[in-house]
């Protein structure tokens, strides 16, 4: 789409001043391909402006090339031309040289997915009290991301959304930790996290605005955990693909919530959806099967 503007600045003045408008310009999407540091300064200098409210960036991590499309000078130019800025999402890059305490002030929104990030990452942030504002926040698949920046995220009280998916450090007392700090949260995301039944336990008494909860590829959770959701508090949304529950405790967990909305789990590599309106479906089927059983011996 980015590209698509750029060529159409070029068919004329008129068409040129027409692209250049400011409302064209509040989402940026630049994730299609990694973007290099000379063409992003182009972006920003040539397009950005005050009117910018979310960007998104793609690195060069895990490529052939060794270049970082994130600079320190551009994060302050970034400041300095675009301050309504509120949401930042960068993908596939190497934030280890970066300072958390450069990023822009106020935002709301902050997505760091598949990224390579330092222990202490969060630390200097913290100092400056720079993501006080945030509601949302992911280190989604940042496979270096420690559990010891845990202590920072416990202090961001505004926090609505997290995610934490295949940060595989974290684990039963870093849920703890975040529950017992973060209750306002209304989506957690820790699949393929280290986690066991008692991190269900403390999500379940804890969180009461909890919406949507995604315990996927959490080989370590077992059918006697789904007992504890919904005493007192169950998400409406609960994915638990790649777990080993039973579709038949999956349904009396559907039928004992009435707060549950949908159910999504895994049978075979498959997909599939228990909800209000099928999960009866799936408990006569299973009592059938148990008569018939019956009736053979």
């Amino acid at each position: 789409m980015i590209t698509f503007k750029c060529m159409y600045c070029r068919v004329c003045r008129l068409w040129n001043q027409l692209i250049r408008d400011k409302y064209l310009w509040q989402r940026v999407d630049l994730t299609a391909r990694p973007i290099a540091p000379k063409t992003l300064w182009k972006v920003i200098r040539g397009y950005l402006s005050d009117s910018l409210l979310s960007l998104s960036l793609k690195g060069f991590l895990y490529s052939v090339k060794e270049t970082k499309c994130l600079t320190h000078a551009l994060l302050k130019e970034l400041i300095s031309r675009c301050p309504k800025l509120v949401s930042i999402q960068i993908i596939s890059e190497n934030l280890s040289a970066i300072d958390s305490s450069k990023f822009p002030p106020n935002l709301k929104r902050l997505f760091i997915q598949n990224c390579e990030v330092t222990q202490h990452w969060l630390k200097k942030a913290d100092k400056s009290n720079l993501f006080e504002t945030l509601q949302e926040l992911s280190f989604a698949n940042s496979k270096r991301f420690s559990s010891d920046d845990v202590q920072y995220i416990c202090k961001l009280q505004n926090l609505k959304l997290l995610n934490l998916s295949n940060c595989y450090r974290i684990c039963d007392d870093n849920v703890n930790q975040l529950t017992n700090a973060l209750t306002n949260l209304e989506t957690l995301v820790l699949s393929g996290c280290t986690i066991t039944d008692l991190a269900l336990h403390f999500v379940s008494h804890r969180l009461k605005f909890i919406q949507t909860l995604d315990v996927s590829d959490c080989t370590s959770l077992t059918n006697q955990g789904l007992a504890i959701l919904g005493v007192p508090y169950c998400p409406k949304y609960l994915t638990v693909t790649g777990c080993q529950f039973l579709v038949t405790d999956l349904a009396i967990l559907v039928k004992r919530n009435s707060e549950i909305v949908r159910v999504e789990f895994g049978v075979k590599d498959e997909l599939k959806t228990l909800n209000r309106n099928n999960f009866q479906e799936i408990l006569d089927s299973y009592q059938n099967q148990l008569t018939a059983q019956v009736d053979a011996v």
